[in-house]
């Protein structure tokens, strides 16, 4: 039945890679220490790793908030790592509220505790309201849109007002 789970390959070397993480540096210390060497190990599997990507959060299609996941795993999974003794629900919580604000339907939460542990999430695109295109489309289109607005007006010559003809 593991055959059909969404992003399988790449969920299996993200826990691969926390496990790997885990044993060379053990439990107990605290949740940004891990980070760096989960980025180095994840990369090194070949996965696209984005560190503190942004999510963001529209409502009435304004922009009202953003999120921002601890990692994104070719761009398909959403990353949250901790460091508690255990998963706590305000983890899930978080990482749920993370998938329904995105188009990414995958998310890890990843417990470097002195038990290790993680838990796997799917939040289908079909539940989600609004779901439009993926985040990191609107990310890129917002991006060249601005840079093609700021070279359109680097393009545009400034035309000096004439003269005002003042009559005596």
């Amino acid at each position: 039945m593991h055959h059909d789970l969404l992003h399988r390959e790449v969920t299996e070397q993200i826990i691969g890679g926390f496990y790997e993480v885990h044993y060379e540096l053990g439990g107990g210390f605290l949740e940004h220490v891990y980070r760096s060497p989960i980025i180095e190990v994840l990369r090194g599997r070949g996965l696209l790793v984005e560190d503190n990507a942004r999510l963001p959060v529209h409502f009435r299609g304004r922009l009202i908030a953003e999120f921002r996941p601890d990692l994104v795993i070719n761009q398909v999974v959403l990353v949250e790592l901790k460091a508690h003794r255990a998963i706590e629900p305000a983890d899930e919580a978080q990482i749920i509220s993370y998938l329904r604000a995105s188009n990414v339907e995958v998310g890890l939460l990843l417990n470097f505790g002195p038990n290790p542990s993680f838990k796997r999430h799917v939040y289908a695109n079909s539940r989600k309201i609004g779901s439009g295109i993926p985040w990191y489309v609107d990310r890129l289109v917002t991006h060249l849109l601005t840079a093609l607005s700021e070279a359109r007006s680097r393009m545009i010559p400034r035309i000096p007002r004439p003269p005002r003809l003042v009559q005596e």
